[in-house]
């Protein structure tokens, strides 16, 4: 498999397995009793809602990849043009990539730790922060609004549509 190829082929992959999973995997392994007629409070809903999500981002990530391949080809061709050498991409060490893995598996941890401090809500705005600085993302007019966003609507789609209590934290109990 080309190195170039492989997110085009994992898209297609996951994009096929969502497919499986809406035709064929949820309604053969979820019984949904026909006394259910709000669709939202089928059991089946979330994981269909997973395999859609999943198929729509399976579909971005390899549209994103081809656009990719698409500009690399052009800059390519436009480097050859004026004879100028191809730039290296900087890669990381393994050292620092092992020491972001490190990093991110501690972050999950004290992300456990702190949702039963100060609950899920208020923990998933703050780790949410962390990671994104973890790996690099120094927009903060766009992090910081997508981790508010992104965690009140998971915590109001658990606690208001899906009826789950989520953990408040010790702090506000």
């Amino acid at each position: 498999m080309h190195k170039d190829f492989r997110n085009i082929f994992l898209a297609l992959a996951l994009f096929l397995f969502s497919v499986l999973s809406l035709s064929y995997i949820i309604p053969k392994g979820i019984f949904v009793p026909a006394s259910i007629k709000i669709r939202v409070m089928s059991p089946a809903f979330f994981p269909e809602t997973i395999s859609i999500f999943l198929a729509l981002m399976s579909l971005i990530l390899a549209l994103q990849h081809i656009v990719l391949l698409r500009r690399r080809k052009y800059e390519k061709s436009m480097m050859e043009q004026f004879e100028q050498p191809e730039s290296q991409q900087d890669d990381l060490p393994p050292l620092l990539k092992t020491l972001k893995v490190v990093s991110a598996i501690v972050l999950l941890f004290l992300y456990y730790k702190t949702v039963t401090w100060i609950g899920i809500l208020y923990a998933s705005m703050l780790f949410l922060l962390f990671f994104s600085v973890l790996y690099g993302e120094k927009r903060f007019k766009i992090t910081l609004p997508l981790a508010v966003a992104l965690s009140l609507f998971i915590y109001l789609f658990f606690t208001k549509i899906a009826q789950i209590p989520l953990p408040k934290g010790s702090l506000f109990e």
